[in-house]
């Protein structure tokens, strides 16, 4: 009896612990390209945009426009390698429903939204 509540209680301890420091359901604002240097140049690109907008001079406005371009080409880049290492790690044999996520996620298919029904005067096109 006694290894059976010391069983219970590390099963508890560990259950609290997931539930504390697992997240709970997808994000939705995830970006599976979203890295690092990317968030270190967001940061730097509204340290820039704050200096611009206090300042409001040529060089200020210069800078901001050069980070803004470095930001955007950083997360381009980050996009695209996560692409193709998402691509290339597909197995059509062993993941097919990957890729068929992958290719409805690419077509905007999102099947969680009911259809649009279209009415006009009582009469329903979509029918």
């Amino acid at each position: 009896k006694h290894m059976r509540s010391v069983a219970r209680e590390l099963s508890q301890a560990i259950l609290n612990a997931a539930r504390g420091n697992i997240p709970r359901g997808a994000r939705k604002d995830y970006k599976p390209y979203w890295t690092a240097e990317v968030q270190k140049l967001e940061k730097y690109l509204e340290m820039e945009r704050s200096e611009a907008e206090q300042a409001q001079s040529v060089v200020t406005n210069t800078a901001y426009k050069a980070a803004a371009a470095k930001y955007r080409r950083e997360v381009k880049r980050a996009a695209r390698q996560s692409w193709v290492k998402t691509t290339e790690s597909l197995n059509i044999d062993r993941d097919g429903h990957k890729l068929w996520k992958l290719a409805k996620a690419m077509s905007d298919d999102n099947t969680s939204r009911p259809p649009i029904v279209l009415e006009q005067d009582n009469f329903h096109p979509s029918h």
